[in-house]
């Protein structure tokens, strides 16, 4: 089974030109939120106040794959 991968895959702010790295973390992302250790849905030191969104982007199949693990887990609002 191939795997999901990490959150960060399915964010609006990855950058999917400079692998690993994102609008929160141009100069990378810390490895524990890529590897799912820790989740980027609150602030988290030097995000630059950018947290995970999901990307409106994705496609149909793809954004519901990402339902079904995450369950629609996205921050919440304020």
């Amino acid at each position: 089974m191939i795997g999901l991968g990490p959150r960060c895959f399915y964010c609006k702010h990855y950058n999917h030109q400079h692998l690993c790295s994102c609008a929160a973390f141009p100069k990378g992302i810390p490895s524990r939120i890529f590897l799912s250790k820790e989740e980027h849905l609150t602030p988290y030191e030097g995000d630059h106040g950018i947290q995970f969104e999901l990307d409106s982007n994705l496609s149909p199949e793809l954004a519901g794959v990402y339902q079904r693990h995450y369950g629609g887990q996205t921050p919440a609002k304020h």
